[in-house]
């Protein structure tokens, strides 16, 4: 018995586009205005609260690391701190090196969890949140966007030409 093949799908996932490499990234006014580079779709941004290394985003806390992993349209999607009861349990300080290491490591689990495989690492000299995102298997570098073409899409069908630019185009 054979079943019928349907012609079309529909996907209803919103982020489909994103994992088969053919949504746009935020180029433009945005990372001008900002002057960071907001070309990214995941990224992955640590705060250490005790130093005030960065002032994008800082909550009041008390000596806690803070760890977010923000999409570019709908902003944090997954976190992981030193506020969580679980997590501080565990640790001897909420603030030194061990603490960023098993804060990475928690982080990149939940990501995997989530179906997040790649994302663009921001991060103030830390060295220790890296080494614990890549043990668990994060990869750190999101993947290069394929640009709409004709050889993708064939509704680009126009031709780009280079002018010649050897050429006198001056009228004789």
């Amino acid at each position: 018995m054979t079943t019928k093949v349907l012609p079309f799908i529909t996907v209803r996932n919103p982020r489909n586009l994103e994992w088969l490499r053919i949504a746009r990234k935020a180029y433009g006014y945005k990372g001008l205005k900002n002057f960071q580079n907001e070309c990214y779709y995941y990224r992955q941004v640590i705060f250490f609260q005790f130093l005030k290394l960065t002032t994008v985003e800082l909550e009041k806390g008390q000596n806690h690391t803070n760890a977010y992993v923000r999409h570019m349209t709908n902003g944090i999607v997954l976190e992981a701190s030193t506020k969580e009861y679980a997590i501080r349990r565990r640790l001897h300080s909420t603030t030194d090196v061990a603490s960023a290491l098993n804060l990475g490591r928690i982080l990149a689990f939940r990501c995997l969890k989530a179906g997040i495989h790649f994302v663009n690492l921001v991060l103030p000299d830390s060295q220790a949140f890296r080494t614990g995102l890549e043990e668990v298997g994060l990869v750190l570098k999101e993947f290069e966007t394929i640009e709409p073409d004709y050889s993708v899409d064939k509704r680009y069908h126009w031709v780009c030409h280079n002018p010649d630019y050897g050429k006198d185009f001056s009228a004789t």
